[in-house]
């Protein structure tokens, strides 16, 4: 009977695990509170995308703007819970440029049936408004605190035949937070972070997208959390060997009586 009773109670522990596991996931953000010493420096892997149809990809960035428009940042989320970032770029892009100019920008006519996917599924999802009182990354490189750069900024050509002869549209790179500063520094780096171009007419504007755990200091920053699948598979696990340790346990107790 006890052993029974233990298997009920590890299965409705791994039922409330998954419970928890959902709801983080479709509330999953990327938005960091960083505290950074005077002389500490923080790095975000990013991968970044086009919000100007009809500008190439930029060889350099100016300087770090805001977030981006909370309904492309919607539409990177539902990209990259899809795994559509990955999968297909080029399908994730026209996603965005239907938000910024209300027209699925089909260059290559390979269609736009995963775009619209995208798209319809975003305008259900709220992004959260940032920390209240909190300055962003903006905010302390303009007060002179904070320096951030993007270093090995690369565009990525399309894997496909069909769109190989168009320019690039989306690429990679690290972006360098550093204090230098004479004393501690707290701010927001924004989920959907934006990047403001050089000058010129061709001045493209891109939106970042976390593509690795970042490299922050250990002392007052939270390190990323793991990936809510690690985390289920990890409770759901010890649970059923916590049951199945326990009925174990009572068929040996049972055949020694």
């Amino acid at each position: 009977m006890k052993s029974r009773t233990s298997l009920v109670l590890s299965i409705a522990i791994a039922l409330a695990l998954l419970s928890l596991a959902i709801p983080n996931r479709i509330a999953h953000a990327e938005t960091f509170v960083l505290r950074l010493k005077p002389g500490e420096q923080a790095t975000f892997p990013f991968s970044f995308w086009c919000m100007d149809y009809g500008k190439p990809f930029p060889t350099a960035v100016e300087t770090v703007g805001d977030r981006a428009p909370e309904d492309v940042i919607a539409v990177m989320r539902v990209a990259v819970s899809k795994g559509v970032t990955v999968s297909d770029p080029y399908q994730t892009q026209l996603a965005i440029w239907r938000v910024l100019e209300g027209e699925f920008k089909d260059f290559a006519n390979v269609g736009t049936a995963l775009a619209q996917e995208i798209y319809s599924d975003s305008v259900k999802v709220v992004v959260p408004p940032l920390p209240e009182g909190e300055l962003t990354l903006a905010d302390v490189i303009a007060q002179g605190t904070v320096t951030a750069s993007v270093e090995g900024l690369t565009s990525t050509l399309p894997a496909s035949p069909a769109i190989q002869s168009n320019q690039a549209f989306n690429g990679s790179g690290v972006l360098i937070i550093r204090n230098v500063s004479g004393k501690t520094v707290r701010f927001v780096v924004p989920e959907g972070l934006a990047f403001v171009p050089a000058g010129g007419a061709n001045a493209q504007r891109l939106v970042a997208e976390l593509r690795g755990r970042p490299d922050l200091p250990a002392t007052g920053n939270k390190r990323p959390e793991l990936p809510v699948e690690t985390l289920l598979l990890f409770g759901v696990g010890a649970a059923l060997f916590g049951a199945g340790a326990t009925l174990s346990f009572g068929r040996r107790a049972r055949r020694r009586t």
